[in-house]
């Protein structure tokens, strides 16, 4: 995993630095790169660096924060870009880039603990699989492209945008893998990926792509509560 820090301040380069190393991150291995203006980081995008997670700061002379994060969407659309600025009020201006999460300086450990650990758990559900087995078939499917999942028999039938996967395993065994990447049980045959819930409607939850699934009467309140606490978290 790569971490990027870009401020015009080497002061505060160097102390989110520290924040970073001084973090018990739930990562195998990470790198830090470290850089002192957009333009710099423009340049490097431009010539195909890429980066996972993002600490931009928004005041920086020739090219902002925002603007620099704008030219970087339309190269990469799955880094986390967390902004820094003395000044909250301009948390407005960032909706347009897809923020992850905004810091405002001077850093608060307490805060910036709790940010870069979401980022990382963020990047880690981005970037997991799930690996369905069937006779002498593995298939990699990405966590995301999961929408839902149903129990037929004693096997589990995986929805992704691409198409039906089949595996010969329970709905316990599943959810135990799928938990941590925010998929809950609505129904005795159904786990959904919250990530991709739209609305509800009654007893339906309505994915991202009208995708219809059932939800129980008996699990609708822990759902609902449930889909609230991740919204929160992760939205």
């Amino acid at each position: 995993m790569k971490i990027t820090i870009c401020d015009d301040s080497p002061f505060d380069v160097e102390a989110i630095f520290n924040l970073i190393e001084n973090e018990n991150l739930c990562i195998d291995e990470y790198k830090c790169e470290l850089l002192y203006s957009g333009t710099d980081l423009l340049n490097k995008y431009k010539n195909g660096f890429r980066t996972d997670i993002l600490f931009l700061d928004i005041e920086m002379p020739n090219s902002s924060g925002i603007d620099t994060a704008k030219v970087i969407r339309e190269y990469d659309k799955n880094v986390i870009i967390i902004f820094i600025s003395s000044h909250s009020e301009l948390v407005f201006d960032t909706f347009d880039c897809e923020t992850f999460n905004f810091v405002t300086k001077p850093i608060n450990k307490e805060k910036f603990s709790n940010v870069i650990n979401m980022a990382v758990l963020k990047y880690k559900r981005n970037n997991a699989y799930f690996v369905i087995t069937k006779a002498h078939e593995s298939i990699k499917l990405p966590i995301d492209k999961i929408k839902y999942a149903e129990c037929y028999k004693k096997h589990m039938i995986f929805y992704t945008f691409e198409g039906t996967y089949e595996m010969r395993i329970t709905l316990s065994e599943t959810l135990a893998k799928l938990n941590q990447y925010g998929f809950i049980q609505t129904h005795q045959g159904y786990l959904v990926n919250m990530n991709l819930i739209k609305r509800f409607d009654g007893y339906d939850i309505i994915l991202k792509d009208g995708t219809k699934v059932m939800m129980s009467a008996r699990k609708k309140a822990e759902v609902l509560l449930a889909y609230s606490e991740f919204v929160e978290r992760w939205k």
